[in-house]
């Protein structure tokens, strides 16, 4: 026995008889579902009325879903920072600057100025020479 394609419609099935099990994986298409109604607009759960809806994307919400902050962090890209922690509740993934992570890269021209010298260290006072260095 064999059914034509196209011969069945949503007039010959019964509500609900076409569920996820009978559906093939990647059978459902950006053509099969519904046009949204202005742009912007994405699916969103409701879970007040238990399905799904169109929302403006300017409206949608994100929240912290594991209830761990930090974990979103997947890893310091360079020696510059040091993520610790095991992204629990009881111990938080954390980022750091690195000891000596700070280098002549990181800082910006002109970013440091007399002032942020400890005194200690540049005595009472930074003066330029007559180049300018």
């Amino acid at each position: 026995l064999e059914i034509a394609a196209g011969a069945v419609g949503t007039t010959e099935l019964a509500d609900d008889a076409v569920t996820s099990a009978k559906i093939a994986d990647d059978a459902v298409t950006l053509s099969k579902l519904s046009d949204g109604t202005s742009d912007g607009q994405v699916i969103q759960w409701d879970g007040v009325t238990s399905s799904w809806t169109l929302v403006d994307l300017g409206s949608v919400t994100v929240t912290e879903n594991d209830g761990v902050i930090g974990n979103e962090v997947t890893g310091a890209t360079n020696g510059t920072l040091t993520l610790s922690g095991g992204a629990t509740t009881v111990d938080p993934l954390t980022l750091r600057v690195s000891d000596n992570g700070i280098t002549s890269n990181e800082l910006a021209d002109d970013a440091v100025t007399p002032l942020k010298i400890d005194a200690s260290i540049a005595g009472t006072g930074i003066a330029r020479s007559a180049a300018g260095v």
